[in-house]
C-alpha cells in the first residue's frame, strides 16, 4: 500500500440514486471505468436507499476482470457494494406510504457490506426501510430505525462497515449544534453495533465553510478518542467538468422535488477526484493526516477482498407447486412405455412434481377426448425427453415449473378470459395437454423444438395473455395464493431515451416547453427503438446512414444543449412496474432480493428484471392484450341476451364457445368478411398495414393467417417486398416452380425446397421456415445451436453474429456439396426477409387464432355485440370492472367512423337509459353510446347519472345531479343526452344553463353604489341620460384615496391631472369655489364633508332607479345571461355538428363540412385517388456538395378535407374523418412536428406562458390537405412550382355560402 492508494467508499449512480428524485449523472458503467482511468483502487455502489445498481455493476466488473484476464493482464480494482440509508429515531416516523409529512430529518448513514452476510444485512435492512416508506413533500422517505440496526446488525456484527457519510448525517448535525456529548454517544453507539474496527468517520473534499468547519472539528474528535477517519467524494458526477451538465438535470426536477433537496455549492465538490487533486483541497490538514484517511480507505478495500460476488448469483430457484394430495397416475401412457421410456422415468420418479406433471398430461387427453396414438406419445416422450435432460443440467425440475405455470392460469380464469398463449411455449404439446396453452400443436404443425431443447439450457418462458383491466386482480390472487412475502412485483428503470433527454435538458437548461415538445418528435424511432444520439448524428441502415440534419440544426441553436442531452441521454431517472412480469419465490424473498417501492406503493424488487434473473428469481409472465378483454366483454353480452348460454364459469363458456378446438375454420363467407376489412378491430389486423395485409392476401385458413400478420412485418430490400412475393406465390405453384428455375435450380433442389416450404407456398415468412432451410442437411446441415445463433443474429440485426453465421452457412454448405445456386437462392429468400423483424409461427399461430376467435365471434352473431365491445373496451367502459382505464376517444372515434362507413347505427346517449358502456340493441340492430365513452365524463360522474335515474325532464335530472361539474352537464348536452325530452340541443342547453345559474348565480337583495361597478360593466343598462351621474360615481370612488389626501384638518383631497380634467371639463359648474373645493396653486382641492353632501343631491336621480324593483330585476337577469353567456363562450361555441364531435368523438347528425362546397377547393373523396401516385414529370437534382445528379418524380396532387379524430407522434400520423369515412394521413417527421406543436407566449404582466395557438391535431381541428395517395394512406406533399404552397390549411369556419375560412400559416411569436 503507498500513500496515494485510494478507494472511494460514496458513490452515486443514475440506477440507484436517481429512483425517487434527480441526483446523479454517474452511469454504472461510466462510473468503473473512470474511476479505473484515474487510478483508483476500488469504489463503493452506496445509493440513496437503494441496492439496485448491485448486480449490474457486479456484471460489469466481472466482464472487465475477464477481459484483461484474456489479454494476461493484472485486474486489481475492486468493487463494494453499500447504501446511504436514512436512520433515525422510531419517534421520528409515520406509518403509511402515503400518509402525512413525519419527520424532515433524514440522517444520512453508509452501510458497506464485507461479505455475502453483510449483503444479506443489507437487503433485510432496506426491505424495513421500504416497508414503512412514506411522502414527504413530494419525496418519498424509506427510514431506517437505530432499532433495526441493533437487531438485524447488532446481534450479529463484524459483516457491515458503517460510515457517518456527509452533512446530511447525524453526527455533522450533532457537530454543528456543539453537542459534544450527542456526539460521544452517537459514536459509541455505532462501534457497539458494527464493531471497533468496522466503524469510521467520513470526511469529504467540500471547500464550503461548512465542510471546513466540520472537517477540522471531526479531526480533533477523531484523535482526541481514537476514533478512524476516511476521507471521501459523496460522487454525483464524474468531473469536474460535468458539474454544469449535472446542475442543469437536477434544475428538470419538479419544482416540489427541488425544494426538498439541498442544491447549490454542495454539489461543487461531489465527483471523481484523484488523490492528488484530494490532497491540494484539503491542503489544510496536515499531509499524514489525509494519508491516514486514504489508508482506510484501502483498509475497507481490503476488509472487502473476499466478497467476490457476495453470493448473489444462483441458478434459477423454482417454486413447488403445493400438491393438496399424492398425484395419481393413470397409466395412460403405458402401452407405449417401451417405445417412450421418458414417460416412463416420469411415471416412476421420485419427484413428486414429475409425477404430478404426467398425471396433468393423461388428464388433458382424457378431457380433450384425444385418442392416444404412437405419433402422439412419441411427441410427448421427446418433449418430455428434452426437459428431464434439461432439469438435470439445471439442478432443479422443469416439471415443476410447468406445474407452476398451470395453476398460475387456473388463477387467472377465475377472473379473465385467458388467451391461446403466445410464443415457443405453444409449440410444447406437454402444455396443450395441461391446458397452459390452447393450440393443439400437432395438428397445427408447431416445432416443440423452438421451445425446449437440450442444447438450450434454460427455462423458457411460458407466455399468455390476459384481460388489461384484470391483471392487477390475478397478481393480488397470485400473492393470496403464494404468500405476499414470497411474491414482488418488477421494479423497472425508466431512461431518458433522445425523446426524454430533449425534454429534461429543455428544463434544466430554462428552454420553454413549446420548443421542447416540438423538438422531441423528430427524433426517429424505427421499430419501438428510439433513435439515439449517435444514431441521429450518423444515421441508420434504415435511412442510408442519412444524419437527422433537421434535429441537429435545431438543437445546436442553443447553448450547450447539445451536450447536456448527451449526457442525459441514457440515464436512469425513475422508476415503475413491470407491465406484466412478476416474481415468485420458493422461499421468503429476503433470499435472493430485496423490496422496495413503486412510485404509486407497490412492493417491488430493487433488481430490475436481468438483475433478479441473475439472482435466481423465478420470473412469470402476466402479459396483456385488449383482445381477450374484448372476447371476454363480447361473450358477456351475448349471455346476457340469451344468444349463448352461461356454463357456470368464465373457463367453462370459453371452452364451449371459443376455444380453438372448437370453433369454425372453414365457413367461406366469414374469410370474406375479414378480407374485406369489415371486422372492425380485428387482432392483429387493425392498423393501415393489417388491412393492406387482408385486402391483398385474402388469407382462407388460419395457417395463411398467421402468415399475413407475419409477412406484412417483414423488411423489404432491393430484391423484394415480401408481402407481393407471397401474394405472387400463394396459390400459383408455378410461379414458384419459375422463380426457382431462373435462379439456376435443378429438379432435386426444387422438390427439397417444395418439401420444406410448401405449407407457405414456398415463402420463408416465419423463423422456423430459416431455421428449418438452414437446419437441413441438403442445405447447410446446421446444428440447433449453430441455427439458434443465426435465428437471434437477424433478429436483433447484429451485423457480426449475421455474418459470421452466414459465413458459416456458406462454409458448410460447400463442405456438404450444397450448390451455390441453391445456397444464394436459400439467402436471398429464405434468410434475408428475415433480417430485422419477424416471429416465431409459434406466436403467429395462436395470435392468428385470437383473430380467428374474433371473426366467429362478429360472423355467427350479430355483428352489433362484437362491435359494442370494442366500443366498451377501447372506451374503458366496462362496468364489470373496478378500475377502468382511461378512455381512448381516438380509437372511439375512428372505430366508430369505420362502423358508420359500413352502415352501423349509433345511437346517442339517452339519458333516460344509456349505460355506464356501451350497449347492443339487436333489435335495431344499432348501438346505444355509453356514457363513459363521452368526453368528460369520467366513472363517477357516469355510474352517478345511472344510479340516480329515473328521469323525467332536464330539469329533474339537474336536480338529483347538480354537483357534477359544468364540463360534464354541458357534455351531456352537446351529446344529445336530453334529446329523448323532445328538446332540441340549444334548447337543452339554454334550460342546463338557466338550472346551473339558478343554482350558482345568488340574485341581490337590493341594489347599492357596491353593485355600482357590476352595473357599470353592464353595457346599455344604466339608461344614457343618467351619463353625468355615472362619470360622477366614478370620480368620487377614484379622487378619495390615500395617495391624493392634501390634509387632514379640514379632510382635503388634491386632484392629479386625471382627475382634474374630468372636474373643469364636466363637473366644476355643479359645485361651489371655497365650499366643495378650492385651488392650491393650479392644483383642485376637494373638501370632502362638503362634497358628499352636494354629490348626494346630483346623483339622487341615479339613486332612485336604482332602488326600483324593476332595476333589481333587470340587473339579476343580466348576472345571470353574463354568467350564462361566460359558460357558453367557454363550452358551447359551434354548431351542433361540433357539439357532438367535441363530446361523443363522432358525427351523430352531419359532418361539419357536409355544406361546405369543397369542389371549389378541388377537395377529392379518397376512394376516388389513385392508389398509387400518378408520375407527371421526371426530374432532375443535382447535389450541391458532391456534384452527382439524380432523378426524382413529380406527383400529381390531390386534396382531401377532415376532421382529425387522432394522432399517432410514434407513428407521425393522424386520423382524418373525411365525408367518405377514416383515412390515416402520414407526415414526415418535421412537418408533423411544425403543425403538431402547441404555440404559447409570455404576454406582458405574466409569470407564465398563455397559450396562443393550440395543436393544428387535436381532435375535432378541421384540415384541409394536399398530397397524393400511397395505398392505404394520404402523404402531404407539395412542389415548388405547385398551384398549392401549403400542404396543410386550417379550416376556421365554414361560411354560409359554403366557401371555407382557411388559415394558411400557424402563428408566430417573439420568442
Amino acid at each position: 500500500m503507498t500513500e496515494f492508494d485510494f478507494t472511494e467508499i460514496h458513490c452515486h449512480t443514475d440506477q440507484g440514486s436517481n429512483l425517487r428524485f434527480k441526483d446523479s449523472t454517474v452511469k454504472v458503467e461510466a462510473g468503473i471505468d473512470y474511476a479505473i482511468q484515474i487510478g483508483l483502487k476500488g469504489m463503493a455502489i452506496t445509493d440513496h436507499e437503494s441496492l439496485s445498481a448491485h448486480i449490474r455493476a457486479l456484471n460489469y466488473v466481472k466482464k472487465l476482470k475477464a477481459k484483461a484476464e484474456e489479454k494476461g493482464e493484472a485486474f486489481d480494482f475492486s468493487l463494494i457494494l453499500g447504501n446511504e440509508i436514512y436512520l433515525i429515531d422510531q419517534t421520528e416516523q409515520k406509518d403509511d406510504f402515503k400518509g402525512q409529512p413525519g419527520t424532515d430529518n433524514f440522517w444520512h448513514f453508509l452501510l458497506l457490506a464485507k461479505d455475502a452476510q453483510g449483503h444479506r444485512q443489507l437487503r433485510e435492512l432496506s426491505t424495513r426501510a421500504w416497508q414503512r416508506a412514506y411522502s414527504y413533500k413530494g419525496v418519498v422517505r424509506p427510514n431506517t430505525f437505530y432499532q433495526d440496526i441493533e437487531e438485524i446488525v447488532g446481534k450479529k456484527p463484524g459483516h457491515l462497515i458503517a460510515s457517518t457519510a456527509c452533512l446530511g448525517g447525524r453526527l455533522a448535525h450533532l457537530v454543528a449544534a456543539g453537542d459534544t456529548q450527542g456526539v460521544i454517544d452517537f459514536c459509541a453507539w455505532c462501534r457497539k453495533q458494527f464493531g471497533e474496527e468496522n466503524f469510521f468517520i467520513e470526511m469529504q473534499c467540500g471547500v464550503t465553510p461548512e465542510q471546513i468547519d466540520f472537517n477540522q472539528r471531526i479531526l480533533r474528535f477523531c484523535k482526541t478518542f481514537g476514533y478512524p477517519w476516511v476521507i471521501s467524494n459523496d460522487v454525483h458526477y464524474l468531473s469536474k467538468d460535468k458539474r454544469k451538465l449535472h446542475e442543469a438535470f437536477l434544475n428538470s426536477s419538479a419544482e416540489d422535488e427541488a425544494a426538498s433537496r439541498e442544491m447549490g455549492e454542495f454539489y461543487e465538490s461531489t465527483y471523481f477526484k484523484t488523490p492528488a487533486e484530494m490532497m491540494e483541497r484539503l491542503s489544510y490538514y496536515e499531509k499524514s493526516d489525509i494519508v491516514a484517511g486514504f489508508r482506510n480507505s484501502e483498509r475497507i478495500r481490503q476488509m472487502c477482498a473476499d466478497a467476490g460476488d457476495y453470493g448473489l448469483f444462483r441458478k434459477t430457484i423454482v417454486p413447488e407447486r403445493k400438491m393438496l394430495q399424492p398425484p395419481v397416475i393413470r397409466g395412460t401412457f403405458a402401452p407405449y412405455y417401451s417405445i417412450c421410456p421418458n414417460i416412463q422415468a416420469l411415471a416412476d420418479s421420485p419427484y413428486e412434481q414429475d409425477r404430478f406433471f404426467l398425471q396433468e398430461c393423461e388428464k388433458g387427453l382424457a378431457e380433450k377426448n384425444i385418442v392416444l396414438t404412437e405419433a402422439i406419445a412419441r411427441r410427448v416422450d421427446v418433449e418430455v425427453e428434452q426437459m428431464l435432460k434439461i432439469s438435470d443440467a439445471l439442478g432443479c425440475r422443469m416439471s415443476g415449473y410447468y406445474n407452476l405455470m398451470q395453476r398460475i392460469i387456473e388463477i387467472a380464469w377465475t377472473v379473465s378470459f385467458v388467451g391461446n398463449g403466445r410464443g415457443s411455449s405453444c409449440g410444447f404439446y406437454c402444455a396443450y395437454l395441461m391446458n397452459i396453452t390452447q393450440v393443439d400443436s400437432i395438428k397445427h404443425n408447431l416445432p416443440w423444438w423452438r421451445h425446449i431443447h437440450q442444447t438450450k439450457v434454460e427455462l423458457a418462458d411460458v407466455d399468455s395473455d390476459f384481460s388489461p383491466s384484470k391483471r392487477p386482480q390475478i397478481f393480488e390472487l397470485l400473492k393470496q395464493e403464494f404468500g405476499y412475502e414470497r411474491c414482488l412485483n418488477i421494479i423497472t428503470f425508466r431512461s431518458e431515451t433522445l425523446k426524454s433527454a430533449i425534454k429534461t435538458a429543455c428544463r434544466g437548461l430554462g428552454i420553454d416547453s413549446d420548443t421542447a415538445n416540438e423538438l422531441s418528435p423528430l427524433v426517429p424511432v424505427t421499430r419501438g427503438h428510439v433513435w439515439t444520439w449517435s444514431e441521429c448524428c450518423k444515421g441508420t441502415e434504415d435511412n442510408g446512414f442519412q444524419p437527422v440534419t433537421e434535429l441537429l440544426n435545431r438543437i445546436r441553436l442553443f447553448p450547450m444543449l447539445e451536450e447536456t442531452i448527451q449526457e442525459i441521454g441514457g440515464l436512469v431517472s425513475g422508476s415503475g412496474i413491470h407491465a406484466s412480469g412478476f416474481y415468485i419465490f420458493n422461499n421468503p424473498y429476503l433470499e435472493q432480493v430485496s423490496m422496495m417501492r413503486a412510485p404509486n406503493g407497490t412492493p417491488v424488487t430493487c433488481w430490475e428484471m436481468a438483475d433478479s434473473d441473475a439472482a435466481g428469481c423465478l420470473k412469470v409472465d402476466l402479459l396483456v392484450t385488449d383482445a381477450v378483454e374484448k372476447m371476454q366483454k363480447c361473450v358477456e353480452l351475448l349471455c346476457a341476451d340469451g344468444l349463448m348460454q352461461w356454463q357456470g364459469s368464465l373457463k367453462a363458456t370459453y371452452d364451449k364457445y371459443l376455444h380453438p378446438d372448437v370453433l369454425n375454420y372453414d365457413d367461406s363467407s366469414m374469410w370474406d368478411e375479414a378480407g374485406e376489412g369489415k371486422i372492425i378491430d380485428l387482432f392483429q389486423f387493425q392498423g393501415p398495414l393489417g388491412i393492406e395485409a387482408m385486402r391483398k392476401i385474402r388469407p382462407r385458413t388460419l395457417k395463411q393467417l398467421a402468415l399475413a400478420s407475419s409477412v406484412m412485418r417483414l423488411m423489404g430490400n432491393e430484391d423484394m417486398e415480401p408481402m407481393d412475393h407471397y401474394v405472387a406465390l400463394k396459390g400459383h405453384r408455378e410461379n414458384w416452380i419459375k422463380e426457382m428455375q431462373d435462379h439456376g435450380l435443378n429438379d432435386e433442389e426444387q422438390q427439397a425446397l417444395i418439401s420444406l416450404l410448401d405449407e407457405n407456398d414456398g415463402c420463408s415468412i416465419e423463423q422456423e421456415d430459416m431455421m428449418r432451410l438452414v437446419l437441413d442437411p441438403h442445405i447447410s446441415g446446421f446444428t440447433m445451436p449453430e441455427c439458434n445463433k443465426l435465428r437471434k443474429g437477424t433478429s436483433k440485426k447484429k451485423k457480426d453474429i449475421i455474418d459470421a453465421a452466414l459465413k458459416r452457412y456458406y462454409e458448410k454448405g460447400q463442405q456438404i456439396g450444397t450448390r451455390k445456386a441453391m445456397l444464394d437462392y436459400v439467402y436471398t429468400f429464405g434468410i434475408k426477409p428475415q433480417l430485422g423483424y419477424s416471429f416465431s409461427s409459434c406466436h403467429t399461430l395462436p395470435y392468428a387464432a385470437i383473430a380467428l376467435q374474433e371473426m366467429n365471434l362478429y360472423h355467427f352473431y350479430p355483428h352489433i355485440y362484437w362491435q359494442t365491445a370494442v366500443l366498451t373496451i377501447n372506451a374503458g367502459a366496462n362496468e364489470s370492472n373496478d378500475d377502468n382505464g382511461a378512455t381512448n376517444y381516438g380509437k372511439i372515434a375512428k372505430a366508430i367512423g369505420d362502423m358508420k362507413h359500413q352502415g352501423v347505427q349509433v345511437a346517442l346517449p339517452e339519458i333516460t337509459s344509456a349505460s355506464f358502456g356501451f350497449k347492443p340493441d339487436a333489435t335495431s340492430d344499432r348501438i346505444i353510446f355509453g356514457l363513459k365513452g363521452m368526453v368528460g365524463i369520467g366513472d363517477e360522474a357516469a355510474q352517478q347519472v345511472v344510479a340516480n335515474r329515473p328521469y323525467n325532464s332536464l330539469a329533474d335530472f339537474y336536480q338529483k345531479n347538480m354537483n357534477l361539474g359544468n364540463v360534464a352537464l354541458l357534455a351531456l348536452v352537446k351529446g344529445g343526452c336530453f334529446d329523448c325530452f323532445g328538446l332540441t340541443r340549444q334548447q337543452a342547453a339554454q334550460q342546463m344553463l338557466d338550472c346551473i345559474a339558478f343554482a350558482k348565480v345568488e340574485p341581490k337583495g337590493a341594489l347599492t353604489f357596491q353593485n355600482f361597478p357590476a352595473m357599470k360593466a353592464m353595457p346599455g343598462f344604466i339608461p344614457s341620460q343618467m351619463d353625468f351621474q355615472v362619470s360622477l360615481v366614478s370620480f368620487r370612488s377614484y379622487i378619495f384615496k390615500k395617495e391624493f389626501l392634501f390634509s387632514n384638518k379640514p379632510k382635503a383631497y388634491k386632484l392629479d391631472d386625471y382627475a382634474a380634467r374630468f372636474f373643469e371639463n364636466e363637473a366644476i359648474h355643479c359645485f361651489t369655489e371655497g365650499l366643495e373645493y378650492d385651488y392650491q396653486g393650479a392644483d383642485f382641492i376637494i373638501y370632502q364633508a362638503k362634497f358628499e353632501k352636494r354629490y348626494k343631491e346630483l346623483i339622487q336621480e341615479l339613486t332612485e332607479w336604482m332602488q326600483q324593483p324593476e332595476t333589481l330585476s333587470a340587473f339579476n337577469q343580466r348576472l345571470n345571461d353574463a354568467f350564462c353567456g361566460d359558460l357558453r363562450d367557454k363550452y358551447l361555441k359551434g354548431c351542433t355538428a361540433k357539439w357532438e364531435m367535441d363530446s361523443l368523438s363522432f358525427y351523430y347528425t352531419e359532418h361539419e363540412l357536409s355544406h361546405a362546397n369543397l369542389a371549389q377547393y378541388n377537395v377529392s373523396s379518397f376512394s376516388s385517388i389513385p392508389e398509387e401516385p400518378i408520375v407527371l414529370a421526371v426530374k432532375e437534382r443535382k447535389d450541391r456538395k458532391t456534384g452527382v445528379v439524380s432523378t426524382w418524380n413529380q406527383y400529381q396532387l390531390f386534396r382531401i378535407a377532415g376532421t382529425v379524430l387522432d394522432r399517432d407522434n410514434t407513428k407521425h400520423t393522424i386520423s382524418l374523418l373525411t365525408l367518405e369515412g377514416v383515412v390515416t394521413v402520414k407526415f414526415f417527421a418535421g412537418n408533423f412536428a411544425h403543425y403538431n406543436k402547441q404555440i404559447s407566449e409570455k404576454l406582458p404582466g405574466q409569470d407564465k406562458k398563455t397559450v396562443i395557438e393550440k395543436s393544428w391535431f387535436a381532435r375535432g381541428t378541421k384540415l384541409l390537405i394536399t398530397g397524393i395517395r400511397r395505398s392505404d394512406n394520404f402523404v402531404p406533399k407539395k412542389y415548388s412550382d405547385s398551384v398549392y404552397n401549403h400542404t396543410v390549411c386550417l379550416i376556421e369556419e365554414v361560411l354560409p355560402d359554403g366557401s371555407l375560412q382557411l388559415k394558411l400559416d400557424r402563428e408566430r411569436t417573439d420568442d
